[in-house]
């Protein structure tokens, strides 16, 4: 940038802070992380030899023209308030010293009325994941950081980095290391957070549980959604807020697996009688084997929260109870949804199948691993990569294989760069651009043979366990035994669905019930598919 370009843009952040107050605003926050004013501020990208580059002081230059000329613009009544990344050392940037001396910087100037701190450089893959924390990191990972801030700035200081709940928060700001805790995240997780605490429900809060949905999504070109809360981002046609029907129905939900929970309380805020199946001793289906993966072990707080809710809307719920179809009809209810997910297919093209395992069978402790194995993953979801991590992570010898041109390319920059760090550190081979063939036995091992997809040569893997993740199928045999008795004969219709509005009466006059499926009993999906699925349906009943 030439110096013109530097008083361009200087000019610009004050008129932006000016229509920030005319346009009725109590302040704003200048934005010093890794966008322009944080490439300034930082070594790792300002290479300048004039007075804007080198030491401390000159790349401190262009921000403090900033905070000169949007004081100047909107006076001294608007609160300004500047975001910076004070320690770059988890990438060899600035160093926590430097932020803390930026901060008493900032403090002298006199024209900022808070400083709001991000605790890691922010401009790489991996620097990405540190500075919005997950489940992957420690709760509050720096709050140390933002009290040496406070201390030097001698300005209120606020944080928002894996304060994950209103008890961290409160610790935070008690303990004196911050001024005001934003919880971003949880705030997408439930709205009502405030309105709950006030009211004396806190234990109703829906937690944020770290999954990184809602920033994965983001840096893949979509918008922002929680993993667990799907009308987060979808307000205008999905408000949070569910009305009662206006007649009470019978409401039978076969399955209790993200979809099947998510069913029954959305049918229960609507006012209606719902019992919920279970065959399983616990609610949370395949939420349950993915908190069992390591590091992703506060997914369960998906189905303690689901759990908890349906509780207190009165849910019937019956665990351990297998439902072939029929028998659901004793209670006879005016609408079934079947919710009984999939299970794993592990057919290969050419055979052997049967000689592996999914990782269902590892993550549930139904098999044992072996020493050395072969992981293959059709799927580039968290399924088969959380479990190479976690069985890396205790010792075994893991080669992941994949036909994508990477592993886990279904996964965003939350959690893709956690997997590869565990996977590289563990010594896990990552071998792209192949294709799991068929398996034979040979002795006491397996034999797999892989296809290059793109050389189109095969090559063999003498190993002693093959895994593998490709998809699930339905089990929706409860599904199509209930469906000749069924009034819409189990037909969705999509135009009614998109419109949220109630599904037709069906052409079955004879019909007693009616009849949907959702989530993976119909077909392979995520947490969060399965739950819109699900909410979208029953909002409408």
């Amino acid at each position: 940038m030439s110096a013109r370009d530097i008083a361009r843009v200087v000019g610009d952040f004050a008129e932006a802070a000016l229509r920030c107050r005319e346009g009725g605003l109590d302040g704003c926050e200048i934005l010093a992380t890794t966008h322009l004013l944080g490439q300034f501020l930082s070594p790792l990208s300002n290479r300048r030899s004039d007075i804007y580059g080198g030491g401390l002081e000159n790349r401190a230059r262009f921000l403090m023209e900033v905070l000169d000329a949007v004081r100047s613009a909107v006076g001294g009544s608007f609160i300004i308030g500047v975001r910076f990344a004070a320690d770059e050392s988890n990438e060899n940037g600035m160093t926590a010293e430097e932020g803390v001396e930026l901060a008493r910087m900032i403090g002298a100037h006199g024209g900022m009325d808070f400083i709001n701190v991000n605790g890691a450089y922010g401009g790489s893959l991996h620097g990405l994941a540190e500075t919005f924390p997950g489940m992957a990191y420690k709760a509050a990972p720096y709050v140390e950081l933002a009290r040496r801030v406070r201390e030097a700035s001698g300005l209120p200081v606020f944080q928002a980095a894996r304060l994950s709940d209103p008890a961290t928060a409160d610790w935070a700001i008690g303990e004196g290391h911050i001024d005001m805790a934003g919880l971003t995240r949880p705030h997408m997780a439930d709205p009502h957070i405030v309105a709950k605490l006030s009211r004396g429900e806190e234990a109703r809060i829906r937690p944020c549980v770290g999954a990184g949905y809602c920033i994965d999504r983001i840096y893949g070109g979509g918008d922002a959604l929680c993993i667990h809360n799907i009308s987060t981002g979808r307000e205008r046609s999905l408000p949070h807020e569910i009305p009662p029907a206006a007649e009470r129905k019978r409401v039978a939900v076969i399955g209790g697996g993200p979809a099947g929970m998510e069913a029954a309380r959305v049918a229960a805020l609507r006012g209606h009688k719902v019992t919920l199946y279970e065959a399983g001793q616990r609610l949370g289906g395949q939420v349950l084997l993915a908190a069992r993966a390591g590091w992703r072990k506060d997914m369960i707080g998906i189905v303690d929260w689901l759990t908890g809710e349906l509780d207190a809307l009165g849910v019937d719920t019956r665990l351990n109870v297998f439902i072939d179809g029929p028998e659901v009809l004793a209670d006879q209810p005016d609408v079934v949804l079947v919710a009984t997910g999939g299970v794993p297919d592990a057919a290969l093209d050419e055979g052997g199948g049967d000689l592996t395992l999914s990782t269902w069978e590892l993550l549930s402790g139904e098999a044992s691993p072996a020493e050395t194995i072969l992981l293959y993953d059709e799927t580039g979801g968290h399924g088969a990569i959380a479990t190479a991590d976690w069985l890396s992570a205790n010792g075994a010898s893991v080669e992941m294989v994949t036909p994508d041109l990477q592993v886990g390319r279904n996964i965003g920059g939350q959690n893709i760069p956690v997997y590869l760090r565990n996977l590289y550190e563990n010594g896990v081979t990552l071998t792209p651009n192949h294709r799991l063939k068929n398996v034979r036995r040979d002795g006491n091992a397996l034999v797999a043979t892989l296809w290059n997809e793109f050389s189109r040569k095969r090559i063999e893997r003498r190993i002693d366990q093959i895994v593998v993740d490709t998809c699930t199928v339905p089990a929706d045999g409860p599904f199509h035994a209930l469906t000749p008795g069924s009034r819409n004969l189990g037909e969705v219709d999509l135009d009614a669905l998109v419109a949220m509005a109630p599904q037709p009466e069906g052409t079955n006059l004879s019909g007693d019930y009616r009849l949907y499926r959702i989530g993976d009993a119909q077909a392979q999906r995520n947490i969060h598919a399965a739950i819109l699925d699900a909410n979208r349906l029953c909002r409408a009943i």
